[in-house]
């Protein structure tokens, strides 16, 4: 494991932790914005948000004991979630973002397609590099779990740090 797969499994079990609790916890708000973003009449909302629920603390939990198979759930789910977006984005529905529950809100954008496709980008690849072995150190380690909870927190409040220099345009 080199210290870029520690860093990026790390900043993806924390987003995936927040975002499971943060949707448990606002679980009416989270159902509502589901059933906004599936098609009418296509899949019912309530099993597929536990689903994506179980889904993410299946990711978190296996990141640290199985990463090949976290980081490969965590890029299956962020395509997923992507894809799902940018559908709801080109239909021209407004539904508000319950991604991390009510931490978030800002209507689903373009913004969140690109959040959803960099995070895919960086689960796939730390699943590539993971095959690249290496000795880890102390200092490198504590570099990598600081260098994943920063990404983490970024994208966590991404919504929040958007609203300060472009208001509800993303």
């Amino acid at each position: 494991m080199s210290y870029f797969v520690l860093g990026s499994a790390i900043a993806l079990a924390v987003v995936f932790l927040v975002s499971g609790i943060s949707k448990v916890r606002d679980w009416p708000a989270f159902l509502e914005s589901t059933a906004q973003l599936l098609p009418p009449g296509s899949l019912p909302v309530t099993p597929v948000a536990w689903v994506v629920v179980v889904a993410e603390f299946a990711a978190v939990a296996l990141m640290p004991v199985v990463p090949a198979l976290g980081l490969g759930l965590a890029a299956l789910l962020l395509i997923a979630f992507g894809i799902a977006t940018a559908v709801a984005v080109r239909r021209g529905q407004r539904a508000a973002c319950r991604c991390f529950g009510a931490l978030s809100g800002r209507p689903l954008g373009v913004g969140h397609v690109v959040r959803n496709g960099v995070l895919a980008v960086l689960a796939l690849s730390a699943l590539l590099a993971l095959f690249r072995g290496g000795a880890l150190h102390p200092a490198g380690i504590v570099l990598a779990v600081v260098g994943g909870s920063v990404v983490a927190a970024l994208v966590v409040l991404g919504d929040d740090i958007a609203d300060l220099f472009v208001p509800d345009r993303l």
